[in-house]
């Protein structure tokens, strides 16, 4: 290569760098069962943003679960398994940070609409909007014509669900294409609103807090988040810019608290930074903060 000349990084397939006017962010979309690689960091990581929901519980509060060793324990546990072995163990090494920004709430809850209605969409339209049998010679009248087509193509939209999502993880992956899971989250509302969208942006909104409150100490360097393969929203929710942002998560959370999913200012607004501890050998929560903006909405929501 010759000399001033900058190197070109060759991105792997599931990795995507957004630029703008508050910070560099690495975007490294995962498949939840597959270690991720040390070299889907990159050489300028300053600091990992990871996906983890921490689930509340009856006898304790967020903060007071979270503010302690085995909080961290817990989570850690539940969400490393071999994903992110090398990850963890490359940033003990550097003391580089980690941040959790991820809605502390209701991961059954999440699971069962990411999953669960899927389902329910595919047993509907196998059954609820079965074809009547079609006889070869019956005449068919204009509004039988037209009733047949609308459950055709709602069987198609609420089949399209599931299998959307599959082609939308394997192909964010294994070809790095953003376009399948961008679609299959608008398309899909019902069963991504809580589960993507909201938390697509709201992880947006804290990473652009994180950088511009360690601008000195990243000097230009990446923040890196590791989501799943469906979180592709998220480069849109970087790009879109902080006013556009919060007005989008106020009005989820508005819509959500009508329908009966109210989310408290804890689940929706808490930073964490993990930060290695040598003398204990583990991860330890450093700081614990707000996003203001964010608690502001989750409040007047209620």
């Amino acid at each position: 290569m010759a000399e001033g000349v900058p190197h070109l990084e060759t991105l792997p397939k599931n990795v995507e760098l957004v630029e703008t006017a508050t910070g560099k962010y690495r975007l490294i979309y995962s498949m939840h069962f597959i270690p991720n690689q040390l070299e889907e960091l990159g050489d300028d990581c300053a600091g990992v943003v990871l996906e983890g929901m921490i689930p509340p519980t009856d006898e304790q509060t967020i903060r007071g679960r979270i503010d302690t060793m085995q909080g961290v324990s817990n989570l850690l546990s539940k969400t490393v398994n071999e994903q992110y072995a090398q990850i963890f163990s490359a940033l003990a090494k550097q003391q580089k940070p980690m941040f959790i920004v991820d809605i502390h709430g209701h991961v059954a809850h999440a699971i069962a609409l990411i999953y669960g209605v899927p389902i329910a969409e595919w047993v509907l339209a196998n059954f609820a909007l079965r074809n009547e049998p079609v006889h070869e010679h019956a005449a068919i009248t204009r509004r039988d014509f037209l009733i047949r087509g609308a459950k055709t193509l709602a069987r198609f939209y609420l089949k399209g669900d599931a299998l959307g999502k599959a082609l939308a993880s394997t192909s964010t992956y294994f070809i790095g294409a953003r376009l399948p899971a961008n679609v299959a989250e608008k398309m899909y509302p019902q069963a991504n609103l809580y589960v993507l969208t909201l938390r697509n942006l709201v992880a947006a909104e804290k990473m652009e807090q994180i950088y511009q409150e360690h601008k000195d100490q990243f000097d230009g360097k990446e923040l890196i988040a590791i989501y799943g393969a469906f979180h592709t929203g998220i480069s849109e929710a970087l790009k879109m810019g902080r006013e556009a942002r919060l007005k989008k998560i106020g009005s989820i959370v508005k819509l959500l608290s009508a329908l009966n999913m109210p989310i408290s200012t804890d689940e929706l607004a808490l930073i964490l930074t993990l930060s290695f501890d040598e003398q204990h050998n583990g991860w330890h929560v450093a700081n614990v903060k707000e996003n203001h903006e964010i608690a502001s909405l989750a409040s007047r929501s209620r």
